[in-house]
């Protein structure tokens, strides 16, 4: 349970804070993606098969990836309505 919580904390929610204080949907989500791919490439370069776990890893870092884009999103919304109100 408590193993459960703290990956949903990493791989989720971080990310989300992660992007919307970033505020912008792409610019954070490259933040994970770039990690991503530089996990994938070592795995590659080392030349393991697709029983490596760092591509478990490029997996969980493509999911933070789309969950920092939504902070991102989220962020940039609530930018625009607070000047807007202005």
């Amino acid at each position: 349970m408590e193993l459960t919580l703290l990956t949903l904390l990493a791989v989720v929610v971080g990310p989300v804070v992660v992007g919307f204080w970033i505020g912008h949907p792409l610019f954070a989500g490259l933040v994970f993606v770039a990690l991503s791919l530089t996990v994938a490439v070592g795995a590659i370069g080392r030349g393991d098969s697709g029983e490596d776990p760092a591509m478990g890893v490029v997996l969980t870092l493509a999911l933070s990836a789309i969950s920092a884009a939504v902070g991102g999103h989220l962020g940039a919304k609530s930018r625009r309505r607070r000047h807007q109100h202005r």
